[in-house]
C-alpha cells in the first residue's frame, strides 16, 4: 500500500520530515490517490503519516487527492476508479465512493478537532500543536 520499506524509503512521515529539513518550507502531499477498492484505506495512511510528521514539527498545509472525479477509462487502460466520483454515466450521473466519502469526513473530522486542541505559543518560534503544523493557512 506504500513505498518500499528497503532502499532509503522509510514511512511517508519520515520523508516528509526529510523534504521539510532540506526544503525548510511547508510542504503538500500533491496528487495522492489509490487505483480501486484501498481508497480509504489509502487516504486514512496518508493522513496519519501526514498528522504523525506535524506532530514532529514538520509543516504539511494540505492533502490532495487526486482524481477526485474519474475520467473516462481508455480502451488500453487497465485501471480501476481514482476518485470520490466515479465516471458519469449515460445521463451524466456520477456514482460516489461512500467509503472513501465516510473517511474524507472522518479525516475532516480529526483535522479540525486536533486545530481545536491546539496551543498557543507562549513565545515565538514556541512549538505549534499538529493541526497548525499540518494545515496552517
Amino acid at each position: 500500500m506504500h513505498g518500499p520499506r528497503g532502499g532509503g524509503w522509510g514511512t511517508i512521515a519520515v520523508r516528509l520530515a526529510e523534504l521539510g529539513r532540506r526544503y525548510a518550507c511547508p510542504l503538500v502531499v500533491a496528487a495522492t490517490g489509490h487505483d480501486g477498492a484501498g481508497r480509504a484505506a489509502w487516504l486514512r495512511y496518508i493522513c496519519r503519516e501526514a498528522q504523525h510528521a506535524a506532530s514532529h514539527g514538520t509543516a504539511v498545509h494540505g492533502i490532495c487527492i487526486a482524481p477526485i472525479v474519474d475520467c473516462p477509462k481508455q480502451a488500453f487502460e487497465l485501471r480501476n476508479s481514482h476518485g470520490l466520483w466515479g465516471p458519469a454515466d449515460e445521463q451524466g450521473e456520477r456514482a460516489v465512493d461512500m467509503w472513501l466519502a465516510k473517511e474524507l469526513r472522518e479525516q475532516q473530522r480529526t483535522f479540525e478537532r486536533l486545530q481545536h486542541e491546539r496551543i498557543e505559543p507562549a513565545a515565538a518560534g514556541a512549538a505549534r500543536t499538529r493541526l497548525n503544523r499540518a494545515f496552517d493557512a
